[in-house]
């Protein structure tokens, strides 16, 4: 049977250091892809890569050996060991997982509005590769579901729900006011104009460095902030009082040498540094040096615990409403097997009954013998008498936990995948 699986770690199982390291090695998502779809045995594949996880998602008949396979494929994109960091979540946990990361009860700040837009575009990736079919595209259909019912029946998403919101308020929590507090965003991303909206809302002073000065520009016009280039960087972190990072570079912009000449023009003056980007833009160095202060995505774990406190309660009542979906889902799952088992238990006894009865009609002195309809029907009559009950039990069973054990012993009992290949 076709069975869900996840793979992958997160912020719950290994540190900044491990996942950035490991979403160097995942930046070509769709050579990832390629590869997810080249193992034996996989039958659909998607995958998750963001600053808090790398996450892969299959279905197959062979989950264990596919899976198995997906996380030496993990390790061999990795320069760290992955071993101590890697979790898997097989069939039904494996679905509730994906059910879970969707609705945002699995991010470090829960309730988030970010995951559903990565889940969605897993999910267009697996699509445009032909990679989401029947199974792993209805649960991630499913799962988007989940998500909308949490939001409109929960207040999950009361209070700071995303990273941003987070590192806005570590910043409001080192200066008390952030009113006319010059703060620096490096990048000028999704993340960057998240943080911006809260900012100006406190009163900051905005100041916006992007690579891409049109993008750069935009944003700065957007908070009524102001734009500079790259090449005023070391003017720039003489001046901020916070520098909030969330570029895409692949490698850390801000370094020790970078900063000991700013750190001398500050003349003791301190300089916080919140660092949302995996890879980070800051080196971890930087934060050695005296008056300067760098907080990561490991840091902002602790103020993300203390936002959850308060929606605890809401978190509780959306982690009860995935059960119902779970069930759903897998009940559907189920039933993907259960018809074809069905179908063949009938077709073997109808033919063994058949045949039975036209050796025992030969076997009659008769001068009329009853022809080949009749005998059908007559067939097809004690077939629905005989398996009625039997088949009745086995659709209730599978509504139960362990029915994937429950069609296989069937299946095996009666032989039906053997006669399926001498049928063939």
């Amino acid at each position: 049977m076709m069975e869900i699986f996840v793979v992958g770690l997160s912020h719950h199982s290994a540190p900044l250091r491990v996942r950035e390291k490991l979403s160097r090695g995942m930046s070509n998502e769709q050579e990832v892809l390629g590869e997810l779809l080249r193992i034996p045995g996989m039958s659909e594949a998607t995958l998750i890569s963001t600053c808090n996880r790398v996450e892969i998602y299959g279905a197959s008949e062979q989950s264990e050996q596919v899976v198995a396979s997906v996380q030496q494929l993990l390790s061999d994109r990795s320069d760290e060991p992955l071993e101590p960091y890697l979790y898997k979540h097989l069939g039904r946990q494996g679905v509730r997982h994906v059910f879970r990361v969707t609705a945002s009860l699995d991010s470090m700040v829960v309730g988030e509005p970010q995951i559903l837009g990565q889940v969605k575009q897993a999910m267009l990736q697996g699509q445009q590769h032909g990679a989401l079919s029947t199974v792993l595209g209805r649960c991630f259909e499913t799962a988007l579901s989940v998500a909308k019912k949490v939001r409109a029946d929960t207040q999950i998403a009361s209070g700071a729900v995303s990273v941003s919101s987070v590192a806005c308020d570590l910043a409001a929590k080192i200066f008390g006011d952030l009113a006319a507090r010059r703060v620096l965003l490096l990048g000028a991303g999704k993340m960057s104009e998240q943080a911006a909206k809260k900012l100006m809302a406190e009163g900051a002073d905005l100041w916006v460095m992007n690579r891409s000065p049109e993008r750069g520009q935009n944003l700065a016009k957007a908070i009524g902030g102001h734009f500079v280039s790259f090449d005023q960087m070391t003017e720039q972190l003489s001046e901020a009082d916070v520098v909030i990072t969330s570029t895409a570079a692949q490698q850390a912009i801000v370094t020790v040498d970078q900063m000991k000449p700013v750190q001398k023009a500050r003349k003791h003056r301190p300089l916080f540094f919140i660092d949302i980007a995996v890879p980070r833009n800051v080196e971890t160095e930087v934060g050695r040096l005296d008056g300067i202060y760098v907080y990561d995505l490991d840091d902002l774990k602790q103020v993300s615990e203390d936002n959850l406190k308060s929606r605890r309660k809401e978190a509780h009542a959306a982690e009860a409403m995935l059960d119902e979906y779970v069930e759903g889902f897998e009940q559907w799952r189920n039933s993907l097997e259960l018809t074809p088992t069905i179908v063949a238990l009938r077709e073997q006894t109808q033919q063994t009954i058949e045949k039975e009865l036209m050796r025992f009609v030969q076997s009659l002195d008769l001068v009329v013998k009853p022809d080949e309809k009749d005998i059908h029907r007559f067939a097809e009559s004690m077939v629905n008498k005989v398996l009625h009950q039997p088949l009745t039990g086995l659709k209730e069973a599978t509504k139960q936990s362990g029915s994937q054990q429950i069609l296989a012993l069937v299946r095996r009992l009666f032989a039906l995948d053997r006669t399926e290949k001498e049928s063939k």
